[in-house]
């Protein structure tokens, strides 16, 4: 069996930063390059499962960088900001 190769993340919570939207807010520290944004969902806990995280993004749910994103597999670097059903995240490099 192939075994995966596992990602490095850091999560740091930031969540008491006043935010002036009403949106909490987490940092999300990577050591990769860029993180797709179905597994963003999940490590950050936004979506439980990828089936939800897919159906998030599907459904026009989730904003990358204040815009609706529907593509799952849109690779997430450090600066960007994802947010979804009022909590947010920001990636940021370790």
């Amino acid at each position: 069996p192939r075994r995966r190769r596992q990602r490095r993340l850091h999560l740091h919570d930031t969540s008491g930063a006043p935010q002036g939207r009403g949106v909490s807010m987490e940092k999300i520290e990577i050591t990769t390059e860029f993180i797709k944004l179905d597994a963003l969902l999940k490590f950050a806990g936004l979506c439980e499962t990828g089936g939800e995280a897919k159906l998030c993004v599907e459904d026009g749910l989730v904003k990358v960088n204040g815009e609706v994103c529907l593509q799952r597999g849109k690779k997430i670097r450090p600066g960007d900001t994802v947010e979804l059903d009022g909590e947010a995240v920001e990636v940021a490099s370790a």
